[in-house]
């Protein structure tokens, strides 16, 4: 764990912590795992957040041909001298990003582009869990019974 004022940072797998947090980062990972895994990982970081956190996700955006040709060399390269983990390259646009954080659980979903100027065509999705409903503090609905059938009248 790191520890700063008013920060504590937690790195693991999913299984081996069993807190919450208000906030839980996924960055360059789901690209080299098997489409078929992201949803399960997906549930599970939504599961690791507090009513209200926020997911961070950053990926690479499809819809940029130079950019993506890049990245897939790049890492094609890193993977000959084995510095990547995973064996999938898969990429997904920011529309079926957004269903698979819905279907996830996940709301209020945020897209924002961080390539401009970088080599790399990266998308950082923001999604939040719900915050928990607010207690109503609405006077009770159930009638008054009529005073003959009160106590005590």
């Amino acid at each position: 764990p790191v520890h700063r004022p008013g920060l504590q940072a937690v790195a693991g797998y999913a299984e081996a912590i069993g807190a919450t947090f208000d906030a839980v980062s996924i960055l360059d990972v789901l690209y080299r795992l098997p489409a078929e895994a992201w949803p399960a990982l997906l549930a599970t970081a939504h599961d690791r957040l507090r009513p209200g956190g926020v997911l961070l996700l950053k990926e690479i955006d499809p819809r940029a041909r130079v950019k993506g040709a890049w990245n897939r060399l790049q890492e094609r390269l890193v993977d000959l001298v084995g510095l990547t983990l995973g064996d999938a390259f898969t990429y997904e646009t920011p529309e079926r990003m957004g269903e698979l954080l819905a279907n996830a659980g996940f709301e209020r979903i945020e897209t924002h582009p961080l390539g401009r100027g970088y080599p790399h065509a990266h998308l950082l999705y923001l999604a939040r869990r719900a915050e928990l409903p607010a207690l109503s503090r609405a006077p009770s609905s159930a009638p008054t019974p009529p005073a003959s059938a009160r106590p005590g009248t």
